[in-house]
């Protein structure tokens, strides 16, 4: 895998389609979370997300799921205060 710009992709010697695009729910992601998403198939929480639906800001986890597809463990606020 190598950065580009926008992300991470893999290499010209690997010929694969695979690209990790580094913006989530309104937020650029860290070179070492978009490492540890492919690496452990989950970051660490994040904060400072933005909804699509209302424009309030949450703390979320990413996962990557065995089919290649993302999604979002959202961390309750007793979670979050412990």
């Amino acid at each position: 895998m190598v950065f580009f710009e926008k992300g991470m992709r893999c290499s010209k010697e690997n010929k694969c389609n695979f690209i990790l695009w580094n913006r989530f729910a309104g937020k650029s992601l860290p070179q070492d979370q978009m490492i540890k998403l492919l690496t452990a198939k989950k970051t660490d929480i994040i904060s400072d997300f933005i909804s699509k639906k209302n424009g309030k800001k949450f703390s979320a986890r990413i996962i990557l799921n065995n089919r290649g597809r993302f999604k979002l463990e959202f961390i309750s606020i007793r979670q979050n205060k412990i």
